[in-house]
């Protein structure tokens, strides 16, 4: 499988589609909330700083702010566009949110942070186990890090049909690279699957969602005549839908 992610081309597609990405990410809505959830059950205490990895939209932020206790919040993205959100929020709380524009694999991070939470986020980045000792080192002792990230069966028919898609890691792989710096508190993963009527309108919410950061998409790869066909035949189920499966994952863990 290729995995030809373009840091640039991700940043310019979610600056371009914040909103069409609001309105068409459900799953990763949901992950947000469940990410929350299971903090607020895995660690019941306030905290002091917090720093949001890959802001987006506001999906997760929202959900911090109102389950969680702290100070300060200090978000990051790679698209400007996400700073609208959370001014937003800032004044819809009345309350000041530091947000960081950049790739969090080459920013600096707040130093003596109690938390570091991220949502649907680092499934792009280019060297997890670098990421997983670079929030190791700015969390202090028994800080957490809390994430949702997709695991090795999402998108599995994009794959199997055209061989290009995000290489993503089993939980397996990531609870091996987060042993050695961090205690799992919890881990879950699940698998999604989306009905479509027709394999254009995969292709729509994959461009909605984001995937185009994947910069030569099925149809640099295949004719578009040639993926609906083909896709349709592979893909169809029961109720003549075509399917799109997502693969959820999530994951908190203690620094030791």
């Amino acid at each position: 499988m290729m995995n030809l992610i373009d840091k640039n081309f991700v940043k310019v597609q979610f600056n371009k589609g914040l909103e069409s990405y609001a309105n068409e990410a459900s799953v990763q809505e949901y992950m947000a909330q469940k990410l929350m959830d299971e903090l607020c059950v895995a660690c019941d205490r306030p905290f002091g700083h917090i720093f949001e990895v890959g802001s987006g939209t506001g999906f997760l932020t929202y959900r911090i702010i109102e389950k969680l206790q702290f100070d300060n919040l200090t978000v990051n993205d790679i698209a400007k566009t996400s700073k609208q959100k959370v001014q937003e929020l800032e004044k819809v709380y009345k309350m000041t949110i530091p947000f960081i524009e950049g790739d969090a694999e080459d920013v600096d991070f707040p130093h003596q942070l109690d938390a570091v939470i991220s949502g649907s986020t680092i499934q792009w980045f280019k060297n997890i186990p670098a990421f997983f000792n670079k929030v190791a080192h700015s969390l202090q002792p028994n800080g957490l890090l809390a994430f949702s990230t997709f695991g090795c069966h999402n998108y599995k028919e994009i794959k199997a049909l055209t061989g290009v898609g995000l290489d993503y890691l089993c939980m397996s792989e990531i609870c091996t690279l987060l042993r050695p710096k961090y205690t799992i508190l919890f881990s879950q993963e699940w698998t999604e699957v989306k009905e479509f009527s027709h394999p254009l309108e995969v292709l729509r919410h994959m461009k909605h969602t984001g995937v185009n950061g994947v910069r030569k998409t099925p149809l640099g790869i295949m004719k578009l005549n040639d993926f609906i066909r083909n896709y349709g035949l592979l893909f169809t189920n029961q109720d003549q839908k075509v399917t799109l499966t997502y693969h959820p994952m999530i994951i908190i863990a203690k620094k030791k």
